[in-house]
């Protein structure tokens, strides 16, 4: 056999062993991690600028990370709020299996006080900084060093160009039920409470409604009245504006803004910190104190302190006298409100709310005050996450002065009037909510004037009266300081305080010198000639347990005598005068529709108010 030469056996075997030796180190390089062949220094980069409530991006470029190639790394960077010191957790993420590369985002929220730390959430206020850094184990030198970058804050100006199109920043607003409330149903409401809050004031920022009359009452815990602003009495944001409720003022006009500023703590806010101050425009003019509970002397009589009652179920409830307050409820309502117009920039018929940190003058966060996570910079906290109602009004305390008035007789110092089927009452001192800018009067019609009685005997409601001058008959209309009110309505109550129907001055159809006649039915039928061409009103209702008629008068004229305040509380309004309010007082009676005149016949008759 024939040997092949020593050097080719060689050459081949060499040849072989360096094409497996390759191959090996091939698999070898595609299995082990990847490490760089030398050190590498870390590059930190982050978004350089943003304007709070949006992401701060952060990126990291370090090969030495990157220690398993078939899976990504991750790596966590601390970030510090050079103002606040507030410090969040970042994490990154490798964008591939072996990039090297690692990105991740924090998001932030525009407010100067501090937040919870690492809670993912960075509370940045204007022109503030954000240091994130990063420890570098192993740089390009092969020793330790820390690298970090720099985020800084944009914002607005003032309060308004940082907080005005923040959601989160807006204390919730609730609509109010004037149906189940015992209020008016031409009338529009708006609620929001706030639990006892030290260090705190609101920030009511609204429009000024096309309307006939709106106004903002604060509350105690006890739901009675502590302040309140009505429409002419509220200066307008921008000092230039009038005030479309003033005489002459421009009415129907619209973006007429004015903000209310409602005191909670012992100090209104002083020296609001940059980006939360106020320039160009006026919050200074109208503020609401809702810092004490009610007491005597304060729109209420020494009636409604001191006084012990028992309750329904036999409880024994004593009022509580102190001071202290467990929270305020808002009221905001509007009469006769005409639907904001078409061409204007703004529509805050509901309007915003913010809650102010008294020390800086920011705005508070919602969320954080919920203790709600927020996950969307553009989202509002929901109304059911902001704390109860029932942490605000002292329940106890609100039934107690409510069974303290039932307690309290009807007076009748001069008996009821005999020709007149309704007695009229003036209201309560105190009622849950009461707008105290209203005088009430109210009536019970009793077993005869009930609706399905009246059918059954073939008759009709007649109410006849005769109405104030009021502003136009339109729902808003530049005001005079002719006018003797107002607003003039009635309310038709079932049960406790369910209004089923109200009618507004503009409802009725009186004659030259105010004089109506209302024809109400609740199904009898009319003859064709009560209409108003013979100088009638009619109002058609339901068939329902009707248990009240409640007539309101809202801000009567300085010159005017014979609005319903000249009631006195739970008085009849019937006096040896022929009444308190003489022939402004509804008069009732029960009959058949046959039996109403043709055209029909005022009721004149002078009152002690005349």
């Amino acid at each position: 056999m024939k040997r092949a030469p020593a050097s080719t056996h060689a050459n081949g075997y060499s040849a072989v062993f360096r094409d497996w030796r390759l191959l090996f180190l091939l698999f070898a390089s595609l299995c082990l991690p990847h490490i760089a062949s030398a050190d590498v220094t870390g590059k930190l980069l982050v978004t350089p600028t943003v304007a709070p409530g949006n992401p701060v991006a952060v990126q990291l470029r370090d090969a030495d990370l990157n220690t398993h190639a078939a899976t990504p790394q991750s790596i966590s960077l601390t970030v510090l709020n050079n103002a606040s010191n507030e410090i969040e957790t970042v994490t990154l993420v490798e964008t591939g299996n072996n990039s090297g590369v690692f990105v991740g985002t924090l998001q932030t929220l525009l407010g100067v006080a501090a937040g919870s730390n690492n809670d993912g959430l960075m509370h940045i206020g204007p022109a503030k900084t954000l240091t994130t850094t990063y420890f570098d184990a192993r740089n390009n030198s092969g020793v330790s060093t820390t690298t970090t970058a720099v985020t800084n804050a944009t914002g607005g100006a003032d309060f308004f160009a940082n907080f005005l199109k923040q959601p989160a920043y807006y204390l919730p607003v609730f609509p109010l039920n004037g149906e189940q409330f015992g209020g008016d149903l031409t009338a529009s409401y708006y609620q929001f409470y706030v639990p006892a809050s030290a260090g705190r004031e609101l920030l009511i920022l609204g429009e000024y409604p096309r309307a006939r009359y709106f106004a903002v009452t604060v509350y105690d815990d006890h739901g009675a009245i502590i302040d309140t602003l009505y429409d002419a009495q509220i200066a307008p944001l921008k000092a230039s504006v009038g005030n479309p409720f003033s005489v002459g003022g421009p009415a129907n006009s619209e973006d007429i803004l004015y903000a209310i500023r409602v005191q909670l703590a012992d100090q209104l806010v002083q020296t609001p910190q940059a980006g939360c101050q106020f320039t160009g425009v006026d919050v200074h003019s109208n503020v609401l104190d809702g810092r004490y509970r009610h007491s005597a002397g304060n729109r209420y009589s020494g009636d409604q302190t001191g006084f012990m009652t028992t309750l329904q179920d036999g409880s024994s409830i004593t009022h509580d006298d102190s001071t202290d307050n467990e929270g305020v409820w808002v009221i905001i309502r509007t009469y006769l409100a005409e639907e904001d117009g078409v061409t204007g920039a703004f529509n805050l018929t509901t309007p915003l709310v913010f809650l102010r940190d008294s020390a800086t003058g920011c705005a508070e966060n919602m969320f954080k005050l919920a203790g709600r996570a927020q996950t969307n910079p553009n989202e509002r906290l929901p109304r059911s996450e902001w704390p109860s109602f029932y942490s605000t009004i002292n329940f106890a305390q609100m039934a107690a002065h409510d069974q303290h008035e039932k307690d309290s007789s009807p007076l009748t110092p001069y008996g009821l009037d005999p020709n007149n089927r309704a007695a009229w009452y003036g209201g309560s001192e105190y009622i849950l909510g009461d707008n105290p800018d209203t005088g009430y009067l109210a009536t019970s019609v009793g077993s005869k004037g009930a609706p399905d009685q009246l059918n059954r005997d073939g008759r009709v409601m007649r109410v006849r009266f005769r109405l104030p001058q009021v502003p136009c008959q339109s729902p808003a209309c530049a005001l005079t300081g002719a006018e003797e009110m107002r607003y003039w309505g009635l309310s038709f109550v079932e049960g406790e305080r369910h209004v089923f129907a109200s009618i507004s001055d503009l409802d009725v159809n009186p004659d030259e010198n105010g004089y109506v006649n209302l024809i109400i039915t609740f199904g009898t039928p009319l003859p064709p000639r009560i209409t108003r061409f013979f100088g009638y009103s009619v109002l058609e209702l339901p068939v329902v347990p009707l248990r009240l008629i409640t007539m309101r008068n809202i801000i009567p004229g300085a010159n005017f005598s014979c609005a319903v305040d000249i009631v006195p509380f739970k008085t009849n309004e019937h006096n040896e005068q022929n009444g308190y309010l003489g022939e402004y007082a509804p008069f009732i009676d029960y009959l058949l529709p046959t039996d109403l005149p043709i055209y029909a016949v005022p009721r004149v008759e002078a009152g002690s108010c005349q």
